[in-house]
């Protein structure tokens, strides 16, 4: 309700600072008062904060201080050789040159101020933002600057600022230009209305309209005569019920009115448009008039459509791929989840923000995952770990998830994202596969048990079924029978072993380690823990296995692990 109620305050003030620049314009004050009005009016909005207003010459080549009450002297004398409307020449030149907004954070290290750093640093002038003040074909009128002691950029709330003061001193710059080129005369306050790139108009204090500006009727493509006899044909008819209870409410309380709505254009089209009014009171407090603006919004309005809508598609992309999707503040607290978490784990979305969502780490996971989550979150690197996650119905089941960080220009971390993917069915078979290879470790030393001690009284004698025996021994026992003896296999088999044997040969001795590891069961997070190395690392090293080994999968791998005797078992 505070901050309501701030805002409201604030909003009213900025109101209130534009009728005050709207009068000394409308009692064809001098440019140089007005504009000066409007510099302080701003400069009050913000602490610290020093406001400068720019003209342009009539053949827009250069600039001059006409309003710049809070700026030093040495500054504004020093910088006039950077005034010429041209590329790389500080801020404001700069501004005026390209048309649009230049945002110096910092003219200690900008490269726009390599030439002319030093009048602004001894001045005390870090931050300078310039605005282009436009007029009709973007000629440029003059530039707005905002500046500052020390290095940044303009918040949301200064931008809003700069916005309504290049819009205040426009009307201010062409109303005054308008005025000296109608040589002052009687009727000079209403052409100016109605060149200015603005629809106006102006309300008596009951209601009724009394004046609207020329582009206000070139755009509705009605005489005043008509809209006063219809007041409402220009509105939207949806939007009618609306905007009538809204006005009427704020003309009854004498509050400034502001709302957008959708007014017809002659050709039929509806655009959608902002309106203002402000009340103009006399010494009494009594409103006296209303005045208003309709600014076309209807870009702003359809790309706030577009961003909307594209929005919305990624929102479906990511509650529909197959995974678990989240993001956390820099801190670590989650503040969103897609729908699949939500689906998963039978949580509503505010029991899955914050930390709450630790509520279904699995016990036995529990100390590790924190930890390890919240020694990630001060390594500020990209991360994986294997945990268990507690379904809606109760039963847990393997997941792997990633963290990775997003910074911003600085490298400080604005945002965690994060994927949890379910690899249950993936433990299971390493289970089964670790299952299996003791099975197989097991049958092997009991079959070499058994031809040990087979035959116990033809040790000694040399027949050609000992020799079988002894070549079928040592075939179970891993190791390559001599030539001889393997009558029973083909040139090819024999060609295959050696090609295995130089490719063991090549191995390494971390290759030689993963290998025992992998066929242990164990999963690449716990390989890495295992040998001080990154799951990455691990993941390279085995695709580099699987090529120098020429095997296409993890079974065959472990095969080709138990025939040569490379399992930890062995």
């Amino acid at each position: 309700m505070t901050t309501r109620a701030t805002e409201r305050e604030t909003h009213t003030t900025l109101l209130d600072s534009q009728r005050r620049v709207l009068e000394r314009i409308a009692s064809h004050a001098p440019l140089q008062e007005t504009l000066e009005t409007l510099v302080r009016l701003i400069e009050e909005q913000a602490e610290g904060m020093r406001c400068a207003v720019l003209l342009a010459d009539s053949a827009q080549q250069s600039l001059r201080f006409v309003a710049a009450p809070s700026i030093p002297e040495d500054y504004k004398a020093g910088i006039v050789p950077y005034l010429r409307i041209a590329p790389n020449m500080g801020s404001c030149a700069t501004a005026a040159f390209l048309r649009e907004p230049v945002y110096t954070r910092d003219t200690g290290t900008d490269v726009l101020w390599e030439d002319c750093r030093d009048i602004a640093i001894r001045n005390g002038l870090r931050a300078i933002w310039s605005t282009p003040i436009l007029g009709d074909g973007t000629a440029v009128l003059g530039t707005f600057a905002m500046y500052y002691g020390e290095p940044r950029l303009p918040s949301h709330e200064h931008i809003e600022l700069i916005d309504m003061a290049v819009q205040m001193a426009r009307v201010a710059i062409e109303a005054k230009r308008s005025e000296d080129a109608l040589r002052k005369s009687e009727d000079g306050l209403r052409i100016v209305i109605d060149t200015i790139p603005a629809m106006a108009w102006s309300v008596l204090p009951d209601g009724a309209v009394d004046f609207l500006n020329q582009r206000w009727l070139d755009y509705a493509g009605v005489s005043l005569e008509q809209y006063i006899k219809e007041p409402t044909r220009a509105i939207h008819p949806e939007d009618i019920p609306r905007v009538l209870e809204k006005w009427l409410a704020d003309m009854a309380a004498g509050e400034p009115y502001e709302d957008e709505m959708r007014l017809r254009r002659a050709d039929g089209e509806y655009r959608w448009f902002l309106i203002r009014t402000v009340p103009l009171r006399d010494e009494q407090g009594n409103i006296v008039k209303w005045y208003g603006t309709s600014t076309d919004i209807e870009d702003r309005k359809r790309a706030e459509d577009a961003l909307r809508e594209s929005e919305d598609r990624l929102r479906h992309v990511v509650d529909t791929i197959p995974a678990i999707v989240w993001s956390a503040l820099p801190d670590g607290s989650v503040d969103f989840v897609n729908d699949r978490w939500l689906q998963y784990t039978g949580l509503s979305r505010e029991d899955s923000l914050g930390w709450r969502w630790m509520a279904t780490i699995h016990p036995d996971d529990f100390a590790r995952t924190t930890d390890y989550w919240r020694a990630v979150l001060l390594s500020g690197e990209s991360a994986e770990i294997e945990e268990r996650l507690r379904r809606s119905d109760g039963e847990f089941r393997w997941f792997l998830c990633r963290y990775v960080p997003v910074r911003d220009e600085s490298g400080r971390i604005v945002k965690w994202y994060g994927t949890c993917t379910d690899i249950e069915d993936r433990k299971q078979a390493e289970a089964t596969l670790r299952r299996n290879q003791a099975f197989f470790a097991a049958e092997a030393q009991r079959i070499g048990g058994l031809l040990e001690t087979s035959a116990p009284g033809h040790r000694h004698e040399h027949s050609a079924g000992d020799k079988g025996v002894a070549v079928a021994r040592r075939g179970v026992a891993g190791t390559a029978p001599h030539a001889a003896g393997a009558a029973e296999r083909t040139i090819p088999e024999d060609r295959r072993l050696i090609g295995e044997r130089q490719a063991i040969e090549s191995l390494t001795s971390n290759e030689r380690s993963i290998i025992r590891l992998i066929t242990d069961g164990k999963s690449n997070a716990e390989v890495a823990e295992l040998l001080h190395l990154s799951p990455r690392t691990v993941e390279t090293y085995r695709a580099r296995l699987m090529e120098k080994l020429h095997l296409d999968d993890l079974v065959a791998l472990v095969k080709f692990a138990i025939r040569h005797g490379m399992t930890a078992v062995d």
